[in-house]
């Protein structure tokens, strides 16, 4: 099952959660103040049947060599980076956590805000260009793992740095405080 998290809980002995930033069949997603790195972080607190603990150490395999590849590759900012893992014993077992940089709305919120017009011309190259990379980057990968990962709008998130420069600064600060504190 779920662990129960609260706001006010320290995990780790560092990441003191803020807020809910989301829930899924295979975990919830928690927004946190990392204490030693002084940021913001989203960590990822996997239910504890078998099944998904097998799934989510694979993600961290996967992972793991996408943030231990080439540290001078331009591309590799644009798949989400592993901050730090870990695992938790709670009433309903043993939970893996994942920590990650925190990013932006999903695809799918993106065509929701514009009222399913569509996004400018270039917002959609950039997430072409993006989706490509990645979608290359974890075929290398898949030596490692059978983790497949659905392409589909909501699993394509943006990081604010990078989609700041389809959309206006104003916006993406407007967005980023929506999506820390809403």
């Amino acid at each position: 099952g779920y662990h129960p998290v609260k706001i006010g809980d320290l995990f780790n002995g560092r990441y003191h959660v803020i807020r809910k930033l989301g829930w899924g069949h295979f975990s919830t997603v928690w927004l946190c103040w990392d204490m030693q790195g002084k940021r913001f972080v989203a960590m990822k607190v996997v239910k504890s049947a078998q099944h998904y603990t097998e799934t989510a150490l694979d993600e961290i395999k996967l992972l793991k060599c996408v943030r231990e590849s080439d540290p001078s590759d331009p591309n590799k900012d644009m798949v989400v980076q592993l901050i730090d893992d870990f695992k938790i014993s709670g009433m309903n077992g043993i939970h893996v956590c994942m920590v990650f940089e925190v990013l932006g709305h999903h695809l799918l919120k993106w065509i929701i805000k514009s009222n399913y017009q569509g996004l400018p011309v270039r917002c959609v190259k950039s997430i072409i260009r993006q989706v490509r990379f990645q979608k290359a980057t974890l075929h290398l990968f898949r030596t490692i793992s059978p983790l497949v990962a659905s392409l589909v709008a909501f699993n394509i998130y943006f990081s604010f740095l990078v989609f700041n420069e389809e959309i206006n600064e104003s916006t993406t600060v407007e967005l980023l405080s929506n999506q820390l504190f809403t």
